[in-house]
């Protein structure tokens, strides 16, 4: 094996899934990409890499400010007094 190079088995290790999960993704099409070498699977470990940092999410309330809306407060929240104080108005 390459170096870099996963088998199924150490890839799904590696992101902490089920082989059956990465081999249902390739099925679906999902999923980090993947290189068949005959009839062999194998992954990148740049690839997965790559994919699992593409899939980093990022609480509002974590530390990133919604523009428009006060510290503390949910965006959600928010919009609903926005419509309401428009119904009032009106």
């Amino acid at each position: 094996m390459q170096e870099g190079m996963l088998r199924i088995q150490e890839a799904a290790e590696f992101l902490g899934l089920s082989v059956n999960t990465l081999n249902g993704w390739r099925r679906d099409r999902e999923g980090p990409p993947y290189f068949k070498v005959g009839s062999r699977v194998v992954y990148s470990v740049e690839d997965l890499r790559t994919w699992l940092a593409s899939r980093r999410v990022v609480p509002v309330g974590a530390g990133t400010p919604v523009v428009g809306v006060p510290p503390g407060r949910a965006k959600g929240a928010a919009a609903a007094e926005e419509r309401q104080a428009k119904e009032v108005a009106s």
